[in-house]
């Protein structure tokens, strides 16, 4: 019966729909994108873009973010969001290279673009500034002239990108489509301004998917009046490239960790777990592949491993690419996957896709996943490290027992990329057949018919990158440098540092002088450092320990208690800001100016990295100065083409 039923998903898995008519364009809005400075991020809806394209009934073009920084008090920061929006707003609008034709780390055949936009700000929408600043740039973008004959936005997570994405898909009159992945939900819809704007997607949206039964049930809960537009789509699994997996000789008593490190994902509880397996069978080992999201919280797993005396046989690895995680569950005995809470779950999934049982817990979507299903893995209670340890030993006891063709085809019929991408693509003909307001519909070119369509030629029809977005080696010419601002020097440090060395080369890094110099990578071309003397620094530093919320509170607790220090320090940080922000445009001008006269191209182009560079260039935009329409991810996709 396995071997039947191993050959019936291999056919189900090589299926693909068949196309009945002319490919609908389907712009897809999200986030969660992978690019260079993060793989794996959002791999899943890049999966599911590259399966829609295979099915030949969607041709799926990409619109990501990358969030400039923005901090210091409130007029600071409306003042570095005016400057981000004015600066860009134009160029995201006219620029014929926003979209690259591929991307790093991207699938190939799907054109994406990356907004970039305020990463925060205060003042009208409160918290909900995550949406509108998106809203803002995807503005700037619908009233281009050379868009796609887009049908459908597809947006993924409520909020920010489903909330932000309405007022695009009402500008270009085309049906909304959001899934919801996001496990942050309850925090999202608990704030008000965020409830606000969650539920202007939910009201514009034609239908609302969710990955998972138990995330559906919980926005029913959560949102009633959503239940008649809302559908249960789980998310792509790219099971065909963990088909090698399962034929690999595995090690004994290797444990394997796949996702992010943090507190919601109970990293804290598997290390207990895990002492408690090392104590029983000395020859067992656990890898951690992945990242925390910062280096306090990895020092702290670390020193967790130090203080139950397992660090020895624990490893905690990088991010790692697709390959390199077939090539670790193709050894590994077990996949442990004790999240507190999980909307879906691709690591699981993945894991018995490349023949390897789950050990999770006791939590809806990991419930769904192993159905109660002894032959797939086993639960454990949530939280529990004891209970965990006992589960996983019981496992591995009965290891020789998993049949890795059951475990695989138990995944190809539920989650594999042919089946879940005919799903979704059923889904768009649905909605754009949808009658619209006067009689309309919104079938293919209903809409607006896009200058640069290209239906029945097989050719994607996204924007082409025009002359202006060609880099000068592609006619054989010289590669004309590329001038980064950012005079925060740490952050630019680390936003540049993923850059290959083809492109860092060619980087011309305008940046503060100090400590923070150190750490620019070696390969950067050249780095410019002005003196910023007098410059709030150490705000930059400790500001993201708090969220914006907390800094506010505390900021109003310490005016109330002290307010005379509290004015005076103001007035001094005032003062310092400005020297710093003068001195910052007076750098930003002579390098420009410096440039222009030795170009060899018509343009420089530029690109600022956060809300103050935007300030410095405000103004000395026009003729001889190119502001690329992206940031550090948009600069490796063009250099990926």
């Amino acid at each position: 019966m396995a071997g039947s039923s191993a050959s019936g998903a291999a056919r189900l898995e090589a299926m693909a729909p068949t196309p009945t008519g002319p490919p609908l364009d389907v712009l897809v809005v999200a986030s969660w994108f992978p690019a260079i400075d993060d793989s794996t991020r959002g791999r899943f809806i890049a999966d599911q873009a590259q399966a829609l394209l295979a099915t030949g009934r969607v041709r799926p073009s990409v619109i990501s973010f990358e969030p400039l920084g923005v901090r210091g008090g409130l007029p600071d920061r409306q003042r570095q969001v005016a400057a981000i929006e004015g600066n860009l707003g134009p160029v995201l609008h006219a620029d014929p290279g926003l979209f690259n034709p591929g991307g790093s780390h991207t699938p190939t055949g799907i054109p994406v673009a990356r907004l970039p936009i305020a990463g925060s700000g205060w003042g009208p929408g409160g918290t909900a500034h995550g949406s509108r600043n998106r809203d803002h740039a995807l503005h700037s973008v619908a009233g281009r002239a050379d868009l796609p004959a887009w049908s459908i936005v597809h947006a993924h997570t409520g909020y920010p990108d489903g909330a932000g994405a309405v007022g695009l898909a009402r500008q270009l009159g085309l049906p909304l489509v959001i899934t919801e992945h996001a496990s942050f939900v309850d925090r999202v819809l608990a704030d008000p301004w965020q409830r606000r704007a969650y539920l202007r997607g939910v009201r514009a949206a034609s239908r609302f998917v969710a990955v998972s039964q138990t995330l559906a049930d919980q926005l029913i809960t959560a949102i009633p009046e959503l239940e008649p537009k809302l559908v249960v789509i789980p998310n792509t699994v790219d099971v065909a490239a963990f088909a090698k997996a399962a034929r690999v000789e595995r090690r004994p008593a290797e444990l394997l960790y796949v996702g992010y490190r943090t507190p919601l994902k109970a990293i804290d509880v598997l290390l207990d777990a895990f002492r408690e397996i090392r104590a029983a069978r000395p020859d067992a080992t656990l890898r951690l592949i992945g990242r925390s999201p910062d280096e306090a919280t990895e020092a702290g797993w670390q020193r967790q491993a130090a203080e139950l005396g397992i660090a020895d046989a624990v490893s905690f690895e990088p991010t790692a690419l697709r390959p390199e995680i077939v090539a670790a569950m193709s050894r590994a005995s077990l996949l442990v996957h004790p999240s507190r809470y999980e909307t879906f779950g691709i690591a699981p999934v993945e894991a018995l896709a490349a023949g390897l049982p789950v050990v999770g817990v006791d939590i809806g979507s990991l419930r769904e996943l192993l159905a109660g299903n002894p032959d797939l893995g086993a639960l454990a209670p949530v939280g529990d490290a004891g209970a965990l340890a006992r589960t996983v030993l019981a496992t591995l006891d009965r290891r020789a027992s998993f049949d890795p063709a059951v475990l695989r085809a138990a995944v190809i019929e539920r989650f594999g990329a042919a089946a879940v991408a005919g799903r979704l693509a059923d889904l768009y003909a649905e909605v754009a057949a949808l009658p619209r307001p006067g009689g309309m519909t919104s079938a293919k070119g209903a809409a607006r018919p896009g200058p640069t369509s290209a239906a029945g030629t097989g050719r994607n029809p996204a924007i082409v990158p025009g002359p202006a977005a060609r880099t000068p080696a592609a006619d054989g010419g010289p590669q004309p440098p590329i001038l980064i601002i950012g005079f925060d020097t740490p952050a630019a440090a680390a936003l540049i540092r993923p850059l290959p060395a083809s492109i860092l080369g060619r980087c011309r890094l305008l940046c503060a002088a100090g400590p923070g110099a150190a750490e620019l990578p070696s390969g950067l071309g050249v780095a410019i450092t002005v003196d910023l003397a007098g410059a709030p620094e150490e705000e930059a530093a400790s500001s993201g320990a708090l969220s914006s919320r907390r800094r506010w509170r505390a900021a109003i607790r310490t005016a109330l208690r002290d307010p005379l220090g509290t004015y005076r320090r103001e007035q001094v940080d005032r003062r310092r800001s400005v020297h710093r922000a003068a001195a910052c445009r007076a750098a930003v001008v002579t390098e420009l100016a410096r440039l222009r006269a030795v170009a060899l191209t018509d343009d420089v182009e530029v690109i600022a990295l956060d809300g103050r560079d935007q300030v410095a260039l405000r103004g000395l935009l026009g003729p001889g100065v190119r502001l690329l329409p992206g940031s550090v991810r948009w600069l490796a996709d063009r250099g990926a083409d």
